[in-house]
């Protein structure tokens, strides 16, 4: 939304790979009807104490996202449930593992195909722990690790 222009726009999708498309189509229509071009925002060096705060478990209705710390980076295995667009639809092929940066504050960008330049961001509790990731137009909640795992 730029109120101050009297623009919004709102792209609804029925994909597995709609954040892809958010992604595009967003761009092109600052573009196109504001002129604005949103940069690319560039990966920030971060340690691996720093991106171990981000690892473990991200769960929506219709794929998990893990995060593992690996040779110095973030890397995002996303795992599609299935389920969609019928309750047994079987789940689609997984996307390739890709490398996450911090890009800002509790923001990451991607660094490789397919995903390469999708932006997410992890949203906290009032306590300040992670609660939330969100990326590629979904949100998905931290899982619990219990002490029996």
């Amino acid at each position: 939304m730029v109120p101050a222009r009297r623009f919004a726009i709102t792209v609804l999708t029925n994909s597995d790979r709609g954040g892809e498309l958010n992604q595009i189509i967003v761009k092109l229509a600052l573009r196109e009807f504001l002129g604005i071009e949103q940069p690319t925002p560039a990966p920030l060096k971060a340690t691996e104490q720093q991106l171990a705060a981000y690892a473990g478990r991200y769960e929506s209705l219709l794929d998990s996202c893990d995060l593992e710390l690996r040779d110095g980076a973030l890397i995002l295995r996303r795992t599609p449930k299935g389920g969609f667009p019928t309750k047994d639809s079987p789940a689609s092929p997984a996307p390739p593992p890709t490398r996450l940066a911090l890009c800002g504050d509790d923001r990451v960008i991607a660094l490789d195909e397919p995903f390469k330049d999708a932006q997410g961001e992890f949203l906290r509790n009032p306590d300040g722990s992670i609660a939330w990731l969100r990326i590629g137009g979904r949100l998905h909640s931290r899982s619990v690790v219990t002490s029996d795992e």
